[in-house]
Formats: structure tokens, C-alpha cells, sequence
């Protein structure tokens, strides 16, 4: 099976530990320094040699070779997102959101769509630039799988997606996008 794999860091990181696993397996990596937001991975996977892309956050350490096993990537028809079973509570799967950081396989017309769907509806804004891994997933068919994933190092410091959990700005955006992803699910098409 031939994919590729993205990787979108701001690249004040050493990147040996993350992509150790990945390199033997990948046909193609492509890491792209990130300056606009999460929307950076998704033009990047949209870019990227092949219709089946994997990614992953800069800060995690996955078990690619594990999702090869169990699940049929080549005729899967939905994003297979890595989210461990203790996080699953904070997003509950009648949202159809998903995370991606700790590793997800994506058939590129699935995510293509999803953004499409997206598109007929809302402008690409800074939220969107910053929500898109939400929107993205939260429009597509999703399987979630448990993969095993260590955090790397740098995984909680500052500046970090997860150091702003508890930030008010960052549950407002979380709402909103969430609004937006709700309203084009009962939108008629």
C-alpha cells in the first residue's frame, strides 16, 4: 500500500523521534513549516503524491505500522482517526468530531468533500484556519481505532494546542465551529 505522510511543525522541533516510524513505511513525507493554522495540514494532505495520505501532530510518537493490521486503508471510504478511548468522552461521536494529532489515514477525496461541504456554506475565515481538523473530520465518515501513540517531549509546552485547553477564547472557537458543523449537517444539500 502506497500513501503519504504529513507532517506540519513550526519547526522548532527535532523531528527524529516523530518521524522514526514513519519513514520506513511512507512512499512520500512531505513537512511543511506551519505559520496560518491547522488548515496548513489540509492543503498539504490536498497536495500531497498520493489519494491516501497519513498525518499526525509534530509532538507525537505513533505506532503507524499498527494501523495496518486491523484496518483496510486502501478501500476504506472515511478518515480512520487514532483516538484513544479515555479522550473519546470529550468528543462525543454523535458530534462526528475526531482528532487527528495522534495520527489518522485520510482518502483525500473523503477529506476533499468534507471541505467542499464546508465551502457551500461558510468562507475559509481564521476560525476555520484554526478549527479545520474539526471541520474536516466533523463532515466526513470517521472509524476510530486505538493506536498505540507516546507523547513526545515537547508535547505540553507552551504555545501548544493542548496548553490552551482551558483557555476561554479556546472553548468559544470550539462552540462556533462546532455551531457551523451542526448547521451545515441540517442544511439540505
Amino acid at each position: 500500500m502506497k500513501y503519504s505522510a504529513v507532517i506540519v511543525t513550526r519547526g522548532d522541533v527535532d523531528l527524529g523521534l516523530v518521524i522514526a516510524p514513519i519513514v520506513p513505511l511512507a512512499d512520500e513525507l512531505v513537512i511543511r513549516r506551519g505559520h496560518g493554522g491547522v488548515w496548513e495540514r489540509w492543503e498539504a494532505i490536498f497536495a500531497a503524491k498520493h489519494d491516501l495520505v497519513y498525518t499526525q501532530d509534530d509532538d507525537a510518537i505513533v505506532d503507524i505500522g499498527a494501523f495496518a493490521g486491523p484496518y483496510n486503508l486502501e478501500r476504506t471510504a472515511a478518515l480512520v482517526c487514532n483516538m484513544p478511548g479515555w479522550k473519546r468522552p470529550e468528543y462525543p461521536y454523535r458530534d462526528g468530531i475526531a482528532l487527528v494529532g495522534w495520527g489518522a489515514f485520510i482518502p483525500k477525496a473523503v477529506a476533499l468533500a468534507a471541505f467542499v461541504r464546508y465551502r457551500n456554506h461558510f468562507d475559509v475565515d481564521d476560525l476555520f484556519c484554526r478549527e479545520a481538523d474539526r471541520v474536516i473530520t466533523g463532515l466526513s465518515p470517521l472509524e476510530l481505532v486505538d493506536v498505540p501513540f507516546s507523547h513526545a517531549p515537547w508535547a505540553n509546552g507552551p504555545g501548544r494546542m493542548c496548553s490552551r485547553a482551558h483557555d476561554p477564547a479556546h472553548a468559544k472557537a470550539r462552540a462556533e465551529i462546532t455551531a457551523r458543523i451542526e448547521n451545515i449537517k441540517g442544511w439540505r444539500q
